[in-house]
């Protein structure tokens, strides 16, 4: 039965990816949000002296990501597979004979509550005064797994970029490095 259930896990991955695409696609579309939007900038004499996210912005799109995912999903259609009963036979026994055998059990996958969503940010060196500056929503998604012979809820993860740019510094100069080289 186990075979039964990473098969339909592996099936229902890409549907609940498609419902978080979905899901961050209409609440951006609607909100009118570019990455722009999540982080603060702060420019002096064309440089940029800081850089932030906007939590108050994040929080408020994780908040209602939260809610569209598990509505994206259900609205797919495709909540529930039908795998062949060799397949429970052949993950029992071993034997990869069976896989394709016999009538069909219908596998359920049901969202459990909403998603959870938290966000990260980072900075990270890339180059000679180059820093990338990353802001990406790690997001976790339940469903149940329900069939006339087992319950058993699997958690999905996704990480989707907000914001992945490249901040340019000023390479400085060298003193005396002029002369060394004339």
């Amino acid at each position: 039965m186990e075979s039964a259930i990473i098969e339909s896990k592996f099936i229902m991955n890409n549907q609940i990816n498609l419902a978080i695409h979905h899901a961050v696609s209409r609440l951006t579309t609607k909100n009118r949000l570019t990455s722009d939007n999540f982080c603060n900038i702060n420019v002096e004499d064309g440089k940029i002296i800081s850089l932030s996210a906007n939590t108050i912005l994040i929080n408020e799109f994780c908040s209602q990501l939260a809610i569209s995912i598990p509505n994206e999903f259900l609205n797919l259609g495709t909540n529930s597979i039908k795998i062949p009963i060799g397949a429970i036979i052949s993950s029992l026994c071993g034997i990869n004979f069976f896989n394709f055998m016999g009538p069909s059990i219908t596998i359920k996958m049901m969202p459990n509550g909403n998603a959870l969503i938290d966000y990260e940010s980072k900075f990270i060196s890339a180059g000679i005064n180059q820093t990338n500056f990353q802001i990406w929503l790690d997001v976790k998604f339940f469903c149940q797994v329900v069939n006339p012979i087992i319950r058993k809820q699997i958690t999905f993860r996704k990480k989707i970029p907000l914001i992945n740019t490249i901040i340019n510094g000023d390479v400085p100069t060298i003193m005396g490095a002029k002369n060394f080289f004339n």
